[in-house]
Protein backbone atom coordinates (compact mmCIF):
# COMPACT_ATOMS: atom_id res chain seq x y z
CA UNK A 1 0.00 0.00 0.00
CA UNK A 2 1.35 3.51 -1.00
CA UNK A 3 2.34 6.23 1.80
CA UNK A 4 -0.61 8.38 0.19
CA UNK A 5 -3.00 5.49 0.52
CA UNK A 6 -2.22 5.24 4.06
CA UNK A 7 -2.48 8.46 4.54
CA UNK A 8 -5.77 9.47 3.06
CA UNK A 9 -6.87 6.12 5.57
CA UNK A 10 -6.46 8.81 7.97
CA UNK A 11 -6.90 11.75 7.12
CA UNK A 12 -10.38 11.27 5.45
CA UNK A 13 -13.55 10.54 7.79
CA UNK A 14 -15.42 7.08 6.14
CA UNK A 15 -17.78 9.01 4.42
CA UNK A 16 -15.35 9.83 2.06
CA UNK A 17 -15.49 6.23 0.60
CA UNK A 18 -19.79 6.45 -0.30
CA UNK A 19 -19.94 7.54 -3.52
CA UNK A 20 -23.75 8.56 -2.85
CA UNK A 21 -22.90 10.45 0.05
CA UNK A 22 -19.74 12.50 -1.18
CA UNK A 23 -21.83 13.13 -4.60
CA UNK A 24 -24.20 15.43 -2.03
CA UNK A 25 -21.55 16.84 -0.43
CA UNK A 26 -19.13 17.91 -3.26
CA UNK A 27 -22.42 19.50 -5.06
CA UNK A 28 -22.86 23.57 -4.19
CA UNK A 29 -24.83 24.86 -1.72
CA UNK A 30 -28.37 26.10 -2.41
CA UNK A 31 -28.25 29.93 -2.77
CA UNK A 32 -29.82 30.20 0.54
CA UNK A 33 -29.88 28.63 3.57
CA UNK A 34 -33.61 28.65 3.89
CA UNK A 35 -34.15 26.66 1.21
CA UNK A 36 -32.79 23.89 2.90
CA UNK A 37 -31.06 24.20 6.14
CA UNK A 38 -30.67 20.33 6.77
CA UNK A 39 -28.71 20.20 3.32
CA UNK A 40 -27.00 23.31 4.27
CA UNK A 41 -25.76 22.14 7.63
CA UNK A 42 -25.02 18.95 7.18
CA UNK A 43 -22.76 19.92 4.37
CA UNK A 44 -21.13 22.46 6.94
CA UNK A 45 -20.51 19.82 9.74
CA UNK A 46 -18.56 17.58 7.50
CA UNK A 47 -16.46 20.37 5.76
CA UNK A 48 -15.65 22.52 8.72
CA UNK A 49 -13.97 19.72 10.91
CA UNK A 50 -12.08 18.28 8.05
CA UNK A 51 -10.67 21.78 7.52
CA UNK A 52 -9.73 22.40 10.85
CA UNK A 53 -8.43 18.81 11.04
CA UNK A 54 -6.29 20.03 7.76
CA UNK A 55 -5.07 22.76 9.46
CA UNK A 56 -3.81 20.95 12.03
CA UNK A 57 -2.06 18.22 10.17
CA UNK A 58 -0.04 21.13 8.56
CA UNK A 59 0.48 23.29 11.36
CA UNK A 60 -1.02 26.04 10.07
CA UNK A 61 -4.18 27.91 10.06
CA UNK A 62 -3.77 29.61 7.00
CA UNK A 63 -5.79 28.19 3.86
CA UNK A 64 -6.55 29.25 0.07
CA UNK A 65 -9.82 28.21 -1.32
CA UNK A 66 -7.42 26.70 -4.46
CA UNK A 67 -5.25 24.48 -1.75
CA UNK A 68 -8.10 23.20 0.33
CA UNK A 69 -9.94 21.97 -3.35
CA UNK A 70 -6.42 20.02 -4.49
CA UNK A 71 -6.33 18.88 -0.11
CA UNK A 72 -9.88 17.59 -0.86
CA UNK A 73 -10.19 16.19 -4.74
CA UNK A 74 -11.54 13.15 -5.18
CA UNK A 75 -12.01 10.92 -8.23
CA UNK A 76 -11.25 14.11 -10.21
CA UNK A 77 -13.55 16.35 -8.80
CA UNK A 78 -12.82 19.16 -6.39
CA UNK A 79 -15.90 20.16 -4.09
CA UNK A 80 -18.15 23.15 -5.03
CA UNK A 81 -19.26 24.42 -1.71
CA UNK A 82 -15.81 25.32 0.14
CA UNK A 83 -16.15 29.11 -0.30
CA UNK A 84 -19.74 28.82 1.40
CA UNK A 85 -17.71 27.11 4.36
CA UNK A 86 -15.51 29.33 4.80
CA UNK A 87 -17.44 32.17 4.81
CA UNK A 88 -18.89 30.17 7.67
CA UNK A 89 -16.14 29.52 9.70
CA UNK A 90 -15.06 33.01 9.40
Amino acid sequence: MSVSVEKRDVCFPPDWEDDERMAFLFSAFKENRDVDCTDWDGKIDFWSPLIIDHCRRRGSVCVNLQELNESFRRKGSVPLGLSTVLQSMN
